[in-house]
């Protein structure tokens, strides 16, 4: 099944290269960069890999990914990949840090 990403999602991903070529170096900002890429290959060949998601829309779930949180909803035919956030400014259901 393929992945797509969303337009927000997109973002998400140039922010965190360039958060990880000012911090980290260029070689390592591609290293999570290219990471990021495979775990989105693994959602969509999984997607029930992920737990649902404790944001309530119908069909999302989330995956963790090393410091990020990333979401996306399973269609019949691919995986949206919807946002993926800096982990430890999320808050899960029960009011705990992820």
């Amino acid at each position: 099944m393929p992945y797509k990403l969303s337009v927000e999602a997109a973002l998400n991903l140039k922010d965190i290269l360039k958060y990880g070529q000012l911090n980290f170096g260029e070689r390592q900002a591609l290293k999570y960069q290219n990471s990021l890429k495979r775990v989105f290959e693994l959602l969509a060949d999984m997607p029930s890999l992920g737990r649902k998601s404790e944001r309530g829309a119908k069909n999302e779930h989330r995956f963790i990914h090393g410091k990020h949180v990333i979401y996306y909803s399973v269609a019949s035919d691919r995986i949206l990949i919807e946002n993926i956030i800096f982990g430890p400014i999320i808050t899960d259901i029960w009011g705990e840090d992820l």
